[in-house]
């Protein structure tokens, strides 16, 4: 019933690391969201290190489109971290009932995910699990108006931030691959040195899925994704989608560039782009014909 000092309210989710929980602050009467460890990685002295340096990455960035840490601690059964309880969802809910997003909430992800991604890199980290679970949408979901739905948007989850030269990188050792298989820049699948651009793929890819509706890589198992990933060149977004703007096509392709050196060369020119008058829809909120 507890985590540390806090009271558990209920389960909101469960990753691969661990699980969130919904939680009251009893000193302070306010609701948190407390993120612990699944009990096999907690008994893990490797997993615990690799969980706190998920609080100590994220704690570093104060950022409107960052997730704030409040509170780290440890307990009998591990080590957990406390971050505000928002009211709103995960990108990947909004899509499981909307598998093509509007483009304002496409461009809006874009644009704010860029900004808390330029935050991560000025400080040397790389987030290298950007995808739709790690997208908060921070709103209300059930309101009539796109704006109210999605007030703004935050990155979640620096579970497997890294800084450039991190001194731990013992914890993430080159051979061993981490990430989400179709999210996964292929040099990052090759369990070889990633940079920002990695996550400049990602995010590629999260655009990718909410302008079409699907994945640019797809296969049955894990293997076959990150094949297809490395060799493979994904449909044309205009091709599944013709409404999407020639500009904005061309940089969702240009960002799944298999060389990194022929992406965009940072998530600032990236916004920068989403922010051009030739990917804006027009005012019935719809992108015109092209």
């Amino acid at each position: 019933a507890r985590v540390g000092e806090y009271v558990v309210l209920r389960k909101l989710g469960e990753g691969g690391m661990g699980a969130v929980y919904l939680a009251e602050d009893p000193r302070l009467g306010r609701k948190v969201a407390v993120k612990t460890l699944k009990p096999a990685l907690a008994a893990s002295r490797g997993d615990c290190e690799r969980f706190l340096r998920e609080a100590r990455a994220a704690a570093q960035l104060h950022h409107d489109h960052v997730m704030p840490i409040l509170h780290v601690g440890e307990d009998a059964r591990g080590p957990y971290m406390v971050m505000p309880f928002l009211d709103g969802e995960p990108l990947d809910e909004r899509l499981r009932r909307e598998p093509v997003a509007p483009p304002e909430l496409t461009l809006r992800v874009g644009r704010e995910v860029c900004a808390g991604l330029a935050a991560a890199h000025a400080k040397g980290l790389i987030h290298r699990d950007i995808k739709p679970a790690n997208v908060w949408l921070e709103g209300a979901p059930a309101a009539p108006e796109l704006a109210a739905q999605a007030r703004r948007c935050r990155v979640l989850d620096f579970g497997l931030a890294r800084a450039v030269t991190a001194p731990d990188a013992q914890l993430t050792a080159t051979g061993a691959v981490m990430g989400t298989p179709a999210y996964m820049a292929p040099e990052q699948a090759r369990a070889g040195a990633v940079d920002h651009r990695a996550d400049l793929w990602s995010l590629g890819v999260t655009l990718y899925r909410m302008t079409t509706g699907r994945l640019p890589f797809g296969g049955d198992g894990v293997t076959a994704v990150l094949i297809a990933l490395a060799t493979e060149a994904p449909p044309p977004v205009r091709e599944l989608n013709p409404a999407v703007p020639p500009a904005l096509a061309g940089l969702i392709e240009r960002l799944l560039s298999k060389d990194p050196a022929a992406r965009p060369p940072s998530a600032d020119a990236v916004a920068a782009e989403l922010a051009r008058p030739e990917v804006q829809p027009g005012a019935n909120g719809a992108w015109g014909p092209v």
